[in-house]
C-alpha cells in the first residue's frame, strides 16, 4: 500500500515527463498512480500487466514477472507501483519490467515498501528493499536512475505494524483525533478503536516529521529511464 507521500511524489515526477504510453504492472484502474494519469492527461490510453483483472480493465494482459515474458509492445512510462515485494525471481523480474520501456528514452517508476508488515496480494516475499538494490538491478538492465529516494516517518512506522493497516494523511498528523471509521457494526467500531487507543496515543509521542533516510523510511522510489 503505497502513502499519500509516495503518489504525490509520482505526480510531481510525471508533471515533468508526459508520457504517451503507458503500462501498469500489477495494478488496475482503480490505483492512485492511474487515477494521477487520468486526472493530468484524460486521454491517455492505458495497459495493464498482471496475474489478474479483478475491475475487467481494458488492455489486459496477463504477466507473470516470476517468468521470462513476451513483449509485443513497448511504452513511453512503466509503473510498478507496490509490485516487487510480492514477486521471487528479482533478476527475471527487473528484466521483466524493463523490457516494457521503450528502449529509446521511456521512463520507468518502481515504488515499493523499505519496511513493510506481510500482506498479500497474493503473495508475500519481502519486508522491503533498499534503493540501492533497485538501482542496481535497473543498471544491469541498461536503465539510468533519474532520481531515488526514501519517504518515512518516526510515527508512520510505529504506527504500521501496530495498527496492522496503513494510516492516512488524516490520521498520520493525529492518530487519535485523525481516527478514521471503516464501515462495519457500530459494536465493531468501538472495539477496534479500544484496542487501538493506546497505540495512538503512543504514536502521539513520536515524531510526524517526514525523513528521506532509510532509518526511518517506509517506502522506496526510484524514477530511471532506459540508455539510448
Amino acid at each position: 500500500m503505497r502513502t499519500w507521500l509516495i503518489v504525490d511524489k509520482f505526480e510531481e515526477v510525471i508533471k515533468n515527463s508526459p508520457p504517451s504510453t503507458v503500462a501498469v504492472i500489477g495494478a488496475t484502474s482503480k490505483d492512485p498512480e492511474v487515477k494521477v494519469l487520468s486526472n493530468n492527461f484524460p486521454n491517455l490510453e492505458i495497459y495493464y500487466f498482471g496475474i489478474d483483472n479483478p475491475h475487467e480493465d481494458l488492455n489486459f494482459k496477463y504477466f507473470d514477472l516470476n517468468f521470462p515474458q513476451d513483449v509485443d509492445k513497448s511504452f513511453s512510462l512503466v509503473i510498478c507501483s507496490q509490485v516487487i515485494e510480492h514477486i521471487h525471481n528479482l533478476e527475471v523480474g527487473f528484466r521483466n519490467i524493463t523490457n516494457l520501456v521503450d528502449n529509446t528514452g521511456g521512463y520507468l517508476w518502481i515504488n515499493c515498501p523499505a519496511s513493510n508488515m506481510s500482506h498479500g496480494s497474493p503473495s508475500y516475499y519481502s519486508a522491503g528493499y533498499s534503493k540501492e538494490l533497485i538501482e542496481e538491478h535497473l543498471i544491469r538492465n541498461d536503465h539510468q536512475v533519474i532520481e531515488a529516494g526514501y519517504f518515512g516517518s518516526k510515527r508512520y512506522n510505529f504506527m504500521t505494524p501496530s495498527l496492522r493497516h496503513w494510516a492516512t494523511k488524516r490520521e498520520h498528523s493525529h492518530p487519535v483525533l485523525g481516527y478514521e471509521v471503516k464501515p462495519g457494526s457500530v459494536l465493531g467500531i468501538v472495539n477496534k478503536y479500544r484496542k487501538e487507543i493506546l497505540w495512538r496515543f503512543i504514536s502521539l509521542l513520536l515524531s510526524k516529521k517526514i525523513r528521506a533516510n532509510l532509518e526511518y523510511a517506509s517506502e522506496v522510489y526510484t524514477f530511471s529511464r532506459s540508455v539510448i
